[in-house]
């Protein structure tokens, strides 16, 4: 793979992060906005607690900031745009089965949701996963997460730039690789 492709490739995680890390925190960000302190900046569901509002109140923002990051990362590229996320149509990448199928919705929720977001903390909707069992266990994931997502993201970047097929953890768990077009 030359660096252009490993540079289109990049520039869709980009573009994917950037546009649903802010479609995915929006209702977060509306809510306490609307119903918080206003010289206050939103953080964490965790501070919405602080603020006065119940436990299920902040689970409930959580969930619907994860719904909004499902229909970007994985509704949108499998029913629009056949494993093409908005990211990756505008770098004209496509992601597919390492058999040249197309992806379906189970492996691309394994693959954005479970391992991208969660295990690998690239997307912001496992930032939101994280939070809401902190608030239900009262324990802080977040001081485990920030050592294992930067680890894994090591790991990853490593793939990405030594490996012959340039494929990276989420690619050999799910079966997938990403190609240019």
């Amino acid at each position: 793979m030359n660096n252009y492709k490993r540079i289109k490739i990049i520039l869709s995680y980009c573009i994917d992060w950037f546009i649903g890390g802010i479609l995915t925190g929006l209702p977060a960000v509306l809510f306490f906005a609307k119903f918080c302190e206003k010289k206050k900046e939103f953080k964490t569901l965790l501070e919405l607690e602080a603020y006065g509002h119940a436990k299920w109140v902040a689970i409930f923002v959580g969930i619907l900031c994860i719904l909004i990051g499902l229909i970007y990362y994985v509704y949108y590229p499998v029913k629009k745009h056949k494993g093409q996320s908005f990211g990756k149509r505008i770098m004209n990448v496509k992601l597919k089965n390492t058999d040249d199928t197309e992806i379906t919705y189970k492996k691309l929720f394994f693959r954005e949701f479970i391992i991208m977001s969660v295990l690998l903390g690239m997307y912001l909707p496992g930032t939101y996963f994280m939070e809401i069992l902190s608030i239900l266990t009262r324990f802080a994931f977040r001081s485990i997460y920030v050592y294992l997502w930067g680890g894994l993201f090591l790991v990853n970047t490593y793939l990405f730039i030594f490996s012959t097929k340039k494929r990276m953890i989420q690619d050999f768990l799910c079966g997938t690789k990403i190609e240019t077009m």
